[in-house]
């Protein structure tokens, strides 16, 4: 029990990165840099798409940054891949994490208590009000949490808030298969990328029953595997040293079967503080790995590693294992082939017709009005009579479908062609279509088309995107829909 931080003096020190019942083969890196492959999303597969969470941690557990991808190796079933591949910080990306926190209260550590609570309420102010999830717990004899995984994280803070030391003997793994309970077993709802972090003395009031100890062990470890949650801990020892071998054993035990990072508080109140922090960082330094390739074969397990080579150094992560769909027909490569070289002709033929435009230009002509007045299309370039508010031309270039602005303002019957499979819309320069408007996000949103459904996507913009005046994260259009992105509404209308 967390009586009190005085004569925490045990020199337990950091310890490596445990080995995990689902995360196989982690390097044995005692004090030094470490890789760790926390989760693997193969959802896509069928599309060839796959998303890995790494943790590049240096000694201290502090999270190093290695962005560059030619530097990186996918390897699945011990083949590398040499599929390109973007690498992105979890905080920069269009991932999530879900976080539990688990706290134990204790009366007579009360400044321990109070820290760490202070230090929860930023830990959950560190992560991001669209896609994040997390929940608060304390338990001593009693197990309270703050609700379920939601992106309310206020919730959770205000919840922290009200929460006094109760002073009794601590149900610890009864508290962390409480947090397992919270994880749903599918992972439609709520990704892979999952963690709960423990910070307690390891006092448990089971410990006099063995049996019943290695139970609630085993069975968190196997909660733990099947539902691919880490478990990091925070360690305080106690200040009898007799109890300070079973109880660090018990709770570092926790980081070891679930492939979580372990923590050992042996200097004071300040230390537990420090490393909720580092946590944090740790958590939200995750880099995050999108990789395309149809080149595997699926309907089975399939065993997942990756190598880093950054500074000369060549560090090889821990491994997972995950039953993955099998890829789609090849035929989508050949028709992507084919689409690419059909896609080149297009641009040649545009190029051609630009050249022959910058040319004729420069020939000294006499102006004489034969006809209507005319403008150039933004998007062709071809002269159009003025009263036109789409460009025929356009309509005539390849596309699957359009958007028309139907909105009042200067982008009024303003229209974007979308001629992709993926069609990214913002604010920023770089995406196929850029709203210059100031209610729309840099990357806002995006549409993905395929077997001629065209899925509109928002990708966590500040305002949102509606469909027919109803705010949607995901949802395939049909032909009349108006879409507002921001305070820009557009008729979506196929081709």
């Amino acid at each position: 029990m967390l009586r009190n931080l005085i004569g925490l003096a045990l020199l337990l020190g950091v310890a490596a990165p445990p080995a995990t019942a689902f995360a196989q083969d982690l390097p044995k890196t005692e004090g030094a840099t470490i890789l760790r492959l926390d989760a693997v999303d193969p959802k896509g597969a069928e599309q060839g798409n796959f998303v890995f969470f790494v943790s590049f941690l240096d000694k201290y557990r502090k999270p190093l940054e290695a962005y560059d991808p030619k530097e990186w190796t996918i390897i699945m079933d011990g083949q590398p891949m040499g599929n390109p591949l973007q690498v992105k910080k979890l905080a920069d990306s269009d991932q999530f994490v879900n976080l539990v926190i688990v706290l134990q209260a204790d009366i007579a550590a009360e400044e321990y208590f109070t820290l760490a609570k202070d230090k929860a309420k930023k830990l959950l102010n560190g992560l991001r009000a669209t896609g994040d999830t997390s929940v608060a717990m304390i338990f001593g004899n009693t197990i309270e949490n703050s609700g379920t995984l939601s992106a309310a994280h206020n919730t959770a803070q205000n919840w922290l808030d009200e929460k006094k030391p109760d002073g009794t003997t601590p149900a610890l793994l009864e508290a962390v298969q409480g947090a397992l309970r919270l994880f749903p077993s599918d992972f439609t709802s709520i990704g892979r990328n999952r963690a709960v972090l423990v910070v307690g003395d390891g006092m448990d009031k089971d410990a006099s029953f063995p049996n019943k100890i290695k139970d609630l062990t085993d069975q968190i470890k196997n909660e733990a595997g099947k539902k691919r949650v880490h478990i990091h801990t925070i360690y305080v020892p106690p200040p009898e040293e007799e109890e300070r071998r079973e109880t660090e054993k018990r709770i570092r035990k926790l980081s070891d079967l679930t492939g979580g990072t372990y923590r050992a508080a042996t200097s004071g109140v300040g230390e537990v503080g420090n490393y909720m922090e580092n946590f944090g960082a740790e958590l939200m330094g995750q880099h995050v790995l999108s990789f395309q390739t149809l080149d595997f074969e699926g309907d089975k397990d399939i065993n997942y590693k990756l190598e880093l080579s950054h500074e000369g150094q060549r560090f090889p992560s821990s491994a997972l294992t995950e039953k993955t769909s099998p890829p789609k027909s090849n035929i989508l490569r050949y028709l992507a082939i084919a689409g690419g070289v059909v896609g080149g002709l297009l641009l040649l033929w545009i190029l051609i017709r630009l050249i022959r435009g910058i040319l004729a230009s420069r020939r000294p002509v006499e102006v004489v009005q034969t006809g209507p007045e005319t403008r150039p299309c933004t998007q062709c370039n071809n002269a159009i009579p003025v009263e036109w508010k789409v460009c025929q031309y356009c309509e005539a270039l390849p596309h699957k479908g359009k958007l028309r602005v139907v909105s009042s303002g200067e982008l009024n019957a303003k229209v974007w062609f979308i001629k992709e499979n993926l069609t990214n819309i913002g604010s920023a320069e770089g995406n196929a279509i850029v709203i210059p408007d100031k209610s729309v996000s840099k990357r806002h949103a995006g549409i993905k088309v395929q077997d001629a459904r065209f899925e509109l996507a928002d990708y966590g913009s500040t305002n949102g995107v509606m469909v027919n005046g109803q705010r949607i994260t995901k949802q395939f259009l049909k032909s009349g829909d108006v879409v507002s992105i921001g305070a820009v509404e557009m008729e979506f209308t196929l081709k």
